[in-house]
């Protein structure tokens, strides 16, 4: 919640990044199970969340943040993440068939900085890097219909001094930038409201609605689970040419594979 005290506004900022890395301390580092292997050995789960994804636990390796992920290592002498380039942005394009986004795609662009420009009406070539940063929670998030609270939680952890105004005042920019997207959405929820239920584009898997329709949910069931499907589907034909000898799958990540070897 946002103060008009700048002195309370700035600490209730600063507090919120210390809570995202205590936490951080907390589950990776204090709280490590470790077996008397000196390895990890988390729960894997294929049918562990509503979408579709795998789940992990104990611990949950899928939401190591970037800055501890070099503390972790495989068996082999070298370990290798590969994933669909950003998944879900792409069927979200796909969905929504926002021209924007798909001009940013089919020229191999940036999207995150191809957003920026356009949310402040500038060429990509000027756009700096923190704008760029700026626009990519509004990416992950508006199209999910994420509320403004929300971005702004995500977005203030690297930008501690935003307000909740000028996050309301983005996400304004992003749909401007993204007009399309918000159609889908609007059709997307009606839609629900009509049949009862949501079903993802592939394999067409439903969430029924008993009642009220959560339009985030609308929107995330269509995206996530089929990003999903596309992982799953990946992963046996993957694992098939690896040599399980010096070779191994180590984890799936949401939308990637880690993977390690000698070779």
């Amino acid at each position: 919640m946002a103060h008009n005290n700048p002195i309370i506004a700035f600490a209730a900022r600063r507090q919120l990044v210390y809570r995202k890395w205590r936490k951080l301390s907390v589950d990776y580092i204090e709280r490590l199970p470790m077996h008397p292997d000196k390895v990890v050995h988390p729960v894997w789960n294929p049918s562990g969340t509503r979408t579709y994804r795998w789940a992990c636990n104990t611990p949950n390796l899928q939401n190591v943040p970037e800055d501890l992920r070099d503390l972790f290592r495989g068996f082999g002498k070298y370990v290798v993440q590969g994933d669909y380039d950003q998944l879900e942005l792409r069927i979200l394009s796909a969905l929504s068939q926002d021209e924007a986004f798909l001009e940013t795609f089919a020229t191999g662009g940036d999207p995150h900085r191809d957003t920026a420009a356009l949310m402040f009406q500038l060429p990509a070539k000027r756009i700096t890097d923190d704008q760029r940063k700026l626009a990519k929670p509004f990416n992950y998030g508006a199209g999910y219909l994420a509320s403004a609270n929300e971005l702004h939680a995500a977005a203030v952890v690297d930008f501690p001094d935003i307000t909740l105004d000028y996050t309301r005042k983005l996400l304004g920019m992003w749909f401007k930038a993204h007009p399309k997207v918000k159609v889908w959405q609007e059709s997307s929820v009606k839609k629900a409201k009509k049949l009862g239920y949501v079903e993802t584009p592939l394999s067409g898997h439903r969430l029924h609605f008993f009642g009220h329709v959560k339009p985030t949910e609308v929107c995330n069931w269509q995206v996530q689970p089929t990003a999903a499907d596309l992982i799953n589907e990946a992963t046996p034909p993957i694992a098939a040419e690896l040599d399980w000898e010096q070779e191994g799958i180590l984890a799936q990540v949401h939308d990637s594979l880690v993977l390690d070897g000698n070779d």
